[in-house]
Order: structure tokens, then C-alpha cells, then sequence
């Protein structure tokens, strides 16, 4: 999935320790930055955070991971709330 359909992480902090998640993420990189292959794999691979470190978020986007922080409203509310609206905001991306 990671290369063929776009994918939406929410719930997971994404813990430096989560290694295969960041091995699958490093490898994508690095077959997107390859100049043969990068015309391969034309998904997007969505994350979406409340709490995001800054040095986290850049080592996201670089590689290639759209990092979606909720509005400043949204900051305020609780983790359901936040959760659920989020999903519903997947639904309608992904229909």
C-alpha cells in the first residue's frame, strides 16, 4: 500500500522506535529520488499530527510525507473529537 494507494496515518506518534514504519518510509524516498524509478510510485502518503516536533516534521516531509496539522481551533478540542473530525476529513478525500 505504501506504493501503489495513498495513505492517511493518524493515531500513531510515529516513535523513532516504530522501525519498520520508518524503513518502508526511507525506501519510498529513496525509490522516488532515483531518477529511473521516481515515475513508479505516484501516491501520497498523508500524516496527520497534533503534537509534531519540528525536527519530526522535517524529517517527514523529507521524505515525501504530507504532514497535515489540525487548524489552531482544533488544537483545543479533545483527542476523540480531533480524531473524528480528521476521519471524516480522510472519507471525503479518499471517495
Amino acid at each position: 500500500m505504501f506504493f501503489n494507494s495513498d495513505v492517511h496515518i493518524l493515531g500513531l506518534s510515529l516513535d523513532y522506535s516504530e522501525t519498520d514504519l520508518w524503513w518502508i518510509l526511507t525506501k519510498r524516498a529513496r525509490i522516488l529520488n532515483e531518477e529511473k524509478t521516481s515515475t513508479l510510485i505516484k501516491n501520497k502518503i498523508y500524516y496527520y499530527d497534533r503534537h509534531l516536533s519540528d525536527e519530526k516534521e522535517g524529517l517527514l516531509k523529507s521524505l515525501n510525507v504530507t504532514v497535515i496539522k489540525p487548524k489552531e481551533d482544533d488544537k483545543k478540542v479533545t483527542w476523540t473529537e480531533y480524531y473524528t473530525k480528521t476521519i471524516k476529513e480522510i472519507k471525503t478525500k479518499i471517495k
